[in-house]
């Protein structure tokens, strides 16, 4: 039974620690890239973990655009968007009778570059506002519905959604890449993104030993026959049987348990750490709670070392060593129990992780 309560409790730590895999957001996260910002600027971006799909803002229309993504850390493979992965937007239809209007949606289809199609999207944005909210020149004659429809249209072409989305989870890293196709010159953006490392628990399976003689020795008897004495006069009467208290000699130093233990990660990896830790040690009769300190290394080798709580056996305090008794006593009898502290060593395992995975982040 304590051990079925055991292995309940694990699987929801478990769980709770894991529910980011589990538990996904129905709709991605657009992960805006503005092309009307310098061409090969590399400069990192700190993101929250989660489903992500690239949405290009201010792509020129009828040009073609590639898009890369490569993720560090869990996954090195690269995930690669090819041509034909974005929707492409559809033709604006008919012609706006508001001039200034008419004149902004023929710039932004003739925009040279990306930066100029910004500021001619940004005026015609306004232009469309003011048409919508009757303001000056629109107070006297207003712009048909289907034109300002159309203007519409063609702003919102100028974002481009990614078909496909990727995932990031903690403390990872993205590279996103975007290249013009058939464009002479050739431009690129580099963007990097990356995910911070969150403050938690982390749990590792593994063996320890802990001592049966340090802080506290454990101290177990049994109750030894004495050999009978003969009696010098023949006539009296026979000597009762005695049991003296007699203390064992098991020799051992150390007993063995399985354990479980708990830390928590820190929010910037190190080759190695040391970190405060709990835990339970589970032997075949006993579940024990210990304390102590943890030696992480590379994220999933754990060194550990301090006390575990634990029941000893001592002698009843109605008896001493070398007393005789004239009856035998059971083992719950002749012992009492006591809680202490003693000394523990192990070593522990995390196994939801490659522990031969690149770090880039110190």
């Amino acid at each position: 039974m304590k051990t079925f309560f055991l292995m309940a409790f694990v699987s929801v730590l478990f769980l709770k620690s894991n529910a980011q895999s589990f538990f996904r957001p129905k709709e991605p996260t657009q992960l805006v890239i503005d092309l009307a910002v310098a061409t090969g600027v590399k400069r990192e971006i700190v993101l929250k973990t989660g489903e992500y799909v690239v949405v290009l803002e201010n792509a020129i229309p009828g040009k073609k655009y590639s898009v890369s993504v490569v993720k560090e850390n869990n996954q090195p493979d690269p995930l690669s968007l090819p041509q034909g992965t974005f929707k492409e937007p559809g033709e604006s239809q008919g012609i706006s009778p508001c001039k200034r209007i008419n004149e902004l949606m023929t710039s932004v289809n003739e925009a040279p570059n990306e930066q100029d199609l910004k500021s001619k999207a940004t005026e015609l944005a306004g232009e469309i506002r003011k048409a919508e909210s009757k303001k000056p020149p629109y107070d006297k004659s207003a712009c048909e519905s289907e034109a300002l429809k159309s203007a519409k249209e063609q702003l919102a072409g100028l974002r481009r959604t990614s078909e496909s989305s990727f995932e990031l989870r903690d403390d990872q890293k993205v590279t996103v890449t975007v290249s013009t196709v058939d464009a002479q010159p050739a431009s690129q953006w580099t963007l990097v993104y990356i995910t911070e490392r969150k403050r938690e628990a982390v749990i590792t399976f593994g063996w320890l030993a802990y001592s049966a003689k340090w802080p506290y020795e454990e101290k177990t008897y049994f109750l030894a026959a004495v050999p009978p004495v003969a009696p010098t006069d023949p006539n009296a009467p026979p000597t009762p049987q005695l049991y003296r208290v007699t203390k064992s000699h098991s020799g051992k130093v150390f007993y063995p348990a399985a354990s479980i233990m708990f830390s928590y990660r820190p929010t910037k990896y190190k080759g190695a750490s040391i970190r405060p830790v709990f835990g339970i040690g589970t032997n075949a009769s006993d579940i024990n709670f210990l304390c102590g300190g943890q030696l992480l290394v590379a994220h999933n080798y754990a060194l550990n070392a301090g006390f575990i709580f634990t029941n000893q056996k001592v002698l009843n305090g109605k008896y001493k060593e070398g007393d005789d008794l004239t009856e035998t006593l059971s083992d719950e009898q002749l012992h009492d129990n006591r809680f202490v502290p003693v000394f523990f060593m192990g070593i522990s395992l995390r196994f939801n992780e490659n522990p031969r995975s690149s770090r880039s982040q110190d």
